[in-house]
């Protein structure tokens, strides 16, 4: 007597699906992101320009708050940045002004959950770690903090030189995590 091929075809597929491995290499942003956790945004409060699709899938930054400026790669602070930084007039409510520096954010981008950090105010920005930072919020005070691409909600930005960063092309980190937002 044969077994009936639903049966059959139940009994495959359930055996199938308990063996397929749920790694990253499947994509399993649980896995893949581990400490990191997993960036989670409501769709209705994207910026403009910002689809789904492009938010990271992990949330921190794979440094951390760890940005080390001995043995990295820095942008020359020449005397007209530092007169222009100086001379800056930036409305640190909603971020407008003269500077190309960027403001610090409200505390809903994870300031509150942010712990000091080294500051470090001889260079407008850098590549630390294989990543980008930039300089922003309060820069006679040396805050800085992690760029990443779309609006700060897409992946981090990496580098292997300064000259693959910058200040104005890349935004401040945002989604509420502990090395996320500006500061020192």
């Amino acid at each position: 007597m044969k077994p009936p091929l639903t049966i059959i075809s139940m009994l495959a597929l359930t055996t199938a699906l308990t063996l397929t491995p749920r790694d990253a290499e499947q994509g399993d942003p649980i896995v893949e992101c581990g400490d990191l956790d997993v960036m989670t945004v409501d769709p209705a409060d994207l910026p403009a320009g910002v689809a789904p699709s492009d938010v990271r899938k992990c949330l921190d930054h794979p440094l951390g708050r760890n940005r080390h400026v001995k043995g990295a790669s820095l942008a020359p602070l020449d005397a007209v940045d530092v007169a222009f930084w100086q001379n800056s007039t930036v409305d640190t409510v909603t971020g407008t002004g003269s500077s190309p520096v960027e403001a610090r954010s409200d505390g809903l981008d994870g300031l509150e959950a942010l712990e000091k950090r080294s500051c470090y105010k001889d260079a407008p920005y850098g590549c630390s770690g294989g990543y980008c930072w930039k300089a922003c919020g309060n820069t006679n005070k040396g805050e800085w903090c992690w760029t990443a691409a779309k609006a700060g909600l897409g992946a981090w930005i990496k580098c292997s030189k300064w000259q693959d960063c910058g200040t104005a092309t890349y935004a401040c980190g945002r989604g509420g995590c502990p090395a996320c937002g500006c500061g020192c």
